[in-house]
Order: C-alpha cells, then sequence, then structure tokens
C-alpha cells in the first residue's frame, strides 16, 4: 500500500467514524491526551487538516499534518461475548423482507444484503471496532480499555 493510499485509507476511516465520538491521539499535544474528533478537512494548498474536536473546554479547532493524528480503533479480536451477540441482533435490525415488489433488475437478496451490511457497519463504527485493519498498517492505535465506555 503507497502513501497515498494510506492517506486516503486513514482519512475515510475517520470520516465514517467521525459521528461515533471517534477519539485520536495528535503528535506534539500537550498534554498528548486522546480526543474526540467532530470532523476532518483537508486544506489542499497547504497540505494540512483541519479538525474540529470536543475537549474539555469546548469544540476547537487545530491544523495538524495527518501524519501526527492517530485514531484509537478497538481490534476485532477485543469483541465480547456479549458484544457478539449484540453485533447478530444489530445485523438483524430493521431488516427487510426478502418479498414484495422489487424494481426491474432489483432481487429480494440483493436487498436483504445490503440492509444488513449497513448495519453491521453502522454497529463497527459505533463500537469503534477496526473494521479496516488501520491497527495492523500502523495508521491507527489500539484504544486502551475503557476509553469508549
Amino acid at each position: 500500500m503507497n502513501e497515498k493510499e494510506k492517506r486516503d485509507l486513514l482519512i475515510r476511516a475517520i470520516n465514517e467514524m467521525s459521528n461515533y465520538g471517534l477519539k485520536c491521539q495528535i503528535n506534539n499535544d500537550i498534554p498528548n491526551t486522546p480526543r474526540d474528533l467532530v470532523y476532518i478537512k483537508e486544506d489542499l494548498q497547504y497540505g494540512l487538516f483541519t479538525f474540529e474536536y470536543k475537549g474539555e473546554e469546548g469544540a476547537e479547532r487545530i491544523e495538524v499534518s495527518l501524519s501526527d493524528v492517530h485514531p484509537y480503533f478497538r481490534p476485532i479480536s477485543s469483541m465480547t461475548p456479549e458484544e457478539y451477540e449484540e453485533m447478530g441482533k444489530a445485523i438483524q435490525e430493521n431488516y427487510i423482507s426478502p418479498c414484495g415488489e422489487m424494481k426491474p433488475g432489483e432481487s429480494p437478496l440483493t436487498a436483504c444484503v445490503i440492509n444488513q451490511a449497513n448495519n453491521l457497519l453502522d454497529w463497527l463504527r459505533k463500537k469503534h471496532f477496526d473494521y479496516l485493519n488501520l491497527i495492523d498498517k500502523g495508521l491507527a492505535i489500539k484504544a486502551p480499555e475503557g476509553l469508549y465506555d
């Protein structure tokens, strides 16, 4: 994976998960404590990224290089048996029955699979699981226990 692909993957992950209280570590930040990320916006002219985050003092914006940002994610392997069961229920939430009228070219099975995939991804994001394998790629940090409680 080249640097551009890594950068694009990290931006994708941050943007997808920022609505779920994603915490990140920002290098050279004193004190270096996890911050709740709100959003990220790239300034193409200068190659900097603007983050709005919620700290103890309220919302604030900072500009940093993406290489200085390390989101905290939970490895899939840290899923508890209770979470595994919860995940199964989340996948079935708002289940779309494969019967009824479909548009031309639409398959009832396709509608079900897409619905379940969206439910799964939404649940994984809410729980801050590393479904993109960013920790192993060195783009994210394993979340300490209790960070997202």
